[in-house]
């Protein structure tokens, strides 16, 4: 026995001294070949792909790569999720991937080993490493790993490759590079190649030229200011990479919250995207105008020349869309600000006024400003006198079109209810309903706002046998119902007719099934004749959004953000409803969204925040998502102007046939290209109705 154990004490203590590591045929990579390598990481960005842990030494001869390279470093594991889901296993062919490390503790050198068998750790000497190339091929981008059996071989063999490589690449204090609306959020290496030429973009008359860049700093640089265009509005987004709450170093940017104002100072390493939007006069000519900015910072500057190609067509003053961004209301402002309930009023009015240039039309009123009384006769009042003021408020802005509030459940059960059934000795509540709705009705016609207010009662219904008897009450009322409908609630839709006096379908089941085409007559989805028909009635059309299909959160392209309101009016909605929009408590778990404020610039909170709470200023701060919005309506509203020139000049049949054409030829993940296209048809189409 004792022999036995003696054999087992001896047999772990080798183990422990030289690991066992399974063996596999090696196909390993050929040795570099510099010059192509250098000239890779002089036309693409350099990302080294590091162990997760290790020690300052070693991060610090990482970081030397990396610049040496012109790229940045990251660790293995949260880089995986970009190689495995963005890129589906393959090297990102937007990069040079260098990766770095040991079996065991880089996960994608793992990975790659797993799949192809670029590194034999056998036989397992102390010393030995190698380092392999592999060019870009099709739908791959360039591979250089750097392996060893050890952390000795592996930085030795690091060492070698700095001075194999030669030449630093240098890095300028400021890199400017282009940054096109139809991106996803900047990874960590983005920004690294500076961009040669003018920016250039397409716009309206009456519309925004929309320039957004990135800079990237190669050196920390302060007293850096920024001389735009006459009336450009200057925004600036600090990326953020690391997550305090989370501990962890991030591939994609936390959040994308526009500032309004450039940083006086700019650490090292630092990203930031430059969003410069110019406003055109609808008598602006049509063609190329060219302007200038000027960045300066102590000791440098740096002369940018925006090229905006204006196309013939003038919008409107009134966009072609409604927009409502869901979650904007007392609640959200109150909890996040800190605010009372003077400070909350004397505050909306700007904030409804911030949110208007980017398309907002739409604000939901607190139905609990609404209360009801009932003497000692029996008879009904309404106590208005907090929910006027709300009003009140809201329109001092100028902007609203549609006032919206929540069920008005919170009225049920209350005492005035008990003590009208016990006055009048009601039956129940329906009853007691009866003699309130006239004063409601009469309050809401005080109020301007008979049968134009929108009542939302419930939320994505599965059936309306429980909807349709409250909501029928409600509807007498004076208001005009409306529920976002998903699932069984779409399918059982046509319950709901005669009661519903405002469609709020999902975008995935509206004129579609889950982005496939429906016939014009299908029953169970909102079809394009059931859409007619509402129409007809005079009843508005608001598709919602909420995660499926084009939703603008950060694994997207925000070209899906443009896309969804371009489509949306193609497909006759009016509006646009956005979950997401401002549900801000909704970035945590349901226990705490009521207690607790959710620190929306530590983590990615893009699903629920369109527009983003300055907690420094109480003011509201777009997303560059919201610009993307922005983009879309303008176009819609473009194809508005095209149709209502082609009517007049009785040419609409020929017309939508070109339109729907180039319509057709952009989806969700279209790239600027492709928008600036369709933008270059609408204009040549304009002209020729001109004639």
């Amino acid at each position: 026995m004792q022999q036995a154990i003696d054999t087992m004490r001896a047999t772990a203590a080798r183990l422990l001294a030289n690991p066992v590591v399974p063996r596999l045929e090696a196909a390993p990579l050929p040795a570099p070949d510099w010059e192509r390598v250098r000239e890779l990481a002089a036309s693409r960005s350099v990302v080294v792909v590091t162990p997760d842990r290790s020690s300052p030494e070693r991060q610090a001869l990482w970081e030397r790569l990396a610049i040496q390279l012109g790229g940045t470093w990251h660790p293995a594991l949260s880089y995986l999720q970009h190689y495995n889901v963005t890129c589906r296993g393959r090297c990102d062919t937007n990069l040079l991937t260098v990766v770095i490390g040991e079996p065991g503790v880089n996960a994608l050198l793992d990975q790659l080993n797993a799949e192809q068998r670029l590194f034999n750790p056998y036989p397992l000497e102390p010393t030995r490493a190698t380092v392999g190339f592999r060019d870009a091929r099709e739908g791959e981008g360039a591979l250089l790993t750097i392996a060893g059996i050890g952390e000795l071989a592996t930085d030795r063999a690091v060492e070698e490759v700095i001075g194999q490589y030669g030449t630093a690449a240098s890095r300028a204090a400021v890199i400017v590079s282009a940054y096109p609306w139809g991106d996803r959020m900047p990874y960590a290496w983005s920004g690294q190649k500076e961009h040669a030429g003018a920016f250039r973009t397409t716009a309206w008359r009456n519309g925004h030229a929309e320039f957004l860049l990135l800079l990237r700093t190669g050196a920390a640089i302060d007293q850096v200011t920024l001389d735009a265009p006459s009336g450009a509005d200057v925004r600036v987004v600090p990326f953020r990479f690391e997550s305090r709450s989370a501990g962890e170093r991030r591939v994609v940017a936390l959040h994308d919250a526009a500032l309004p104002a450039v940083p006086e100072a700019l650490a090292t390493g630092s990203l930031h995207a430059l969003w410069m939007s110019l406003p055109v006069a609808a008598d602006t000519p049509p063609g190329m105008r060219r302007e200038t900015a000027r960045l300066a910072w102590q000791g440098g500057e740096r002369e940018l020349v925006l090229e905006t190609e204006v196309l013939p067509v003038t919008l409107p003053d009134r966009r072609a869309l409604g927009f409502y961004p869901m979650g904007f209301d007392a609640e959200s402002l109150r909890q996040y600000f800190g605010w009372d309930q003077e400070t909350y009023l004397a505050r909306l009015p700007g904030l409804l006024r911030q949110l208007a240039p980017f398309g907002n039309t739409t604000y939901n009123l607190d139905v609990g400003g609404l209360r009801v009384e009932v003497d000692e006769a029996g008879q009904v009042t309404i106590d208005d006198a907090a929910f006027r003021r709300e009003l009140e408020a809201v329109r001092a802005a100028g902007c609203i079109d549609l006032l919206m509030v929540d069920s008005f459940n919170h009225l049920w059960h209350k005492e005035a209810m008990q003590k009208l059934s016990r006055i009048h000795k009601l039956a129940d509540d329906f009853e007691a309903w009866e003699r309130v709705i006239p004063a409601l009705r009469q309050t809401f016609r005080n109020l301007d706002l008979e049968d134009n207010l929108v009542c939302r009662h419930g939320d994505e219904i599965p059936d309306y046998e429980g909807w349709i008897g409250r909501a029928e009450l409600y509807k007498r009322c004076g208001v005009r119902m409306s529920v976002a409908i998903n699932g069984y609630g779409v399918f059982n839709k046509h319950l709901a007719v005669g009661t519903m006096g405002f469609w709020i379908p999902l975008y995935n089941f509206y004129l579609n099934r889950w982005g496939r085409p429906i016939p014009d007559d299908d029953f169970e989805c909102f079809s394009k004749n059931f859409r007619d028909a509402r129409k007809a009635a005079r009843e508005p059309i608001w598709p919602y959004v909420c995660g499926p299909g084009p939703y603008a959160w950060s694994p997207r392209p925000r070209s899906q953000a443009r896309f969804l309101m371009l489509d949306t009016f193609m497909k006759g909605g009016d509006g646009l409803s956005y979950y997401g929009g401002m549900v801000w408590s909704h970035a945590l778990d349901p226990a705490f969204r009521k207690s607790e404020r959710a620190d929306l610039f530590d983590t990615d909170a893009t699903f629920t925040t369109l527009f983003y709470p300055d907690p420094a200023t109480g003011d509201i701060l777009p997303s560059l998502r919201a610009g993307a919005f922005r983009l879309g309506l303008e176009d819609a509203t473009a194809v508005q102007a095209v149709r209502a020139r082609a009517a007049a000049a009785g040419k609409a049949d020929a017309v939508e046939r070109e339109l729907e054409a180039a319509y057709a030829t952009l989806t969700m993940d279209a790239g600027e290209e492709a928008f600036d296209a369709f933008r270059r048809l609408l204009a040549r189409l304009w002209l020729e109705l001109e004639r």
